[in-house]
C-alpha cells in the first residue's frame, strides 16, 4: 500500500488491517475470503500482462 493510500484511509479515520504478505504470505483460503470480501470476481484482480 502506498504511503498516500495509507495517509488517506486513516484521515478518514478508518483503522486499517496491514499485511506484509511477503514476510507473512496468507493462506489459499484467506485469500479467497479477502476476493469474497471485495465482491468482485477473481479474474477482474489478477494481473494480465500488458502488450504494447
Amino acid at each position: 500500500m502506498s504511503r498516500n493510500v495509507l495517509a488517506i484511509i486513516c484521515n478518514a479515520q478508518i483503522e486499517p488491517v496491514i499485511i506484509e504478505y511477503l514476510k507473512t504470505a496468507p493462506s489459499h483460503a484467506e485469500l479467497m475470503d479477502f476476493v469474497a470480501q471485495m465482491g468482485v470476481p477473481l479474474r477482474d484482480i489478477l494481473r494480465r500482462e500488458r502488450t504494447p
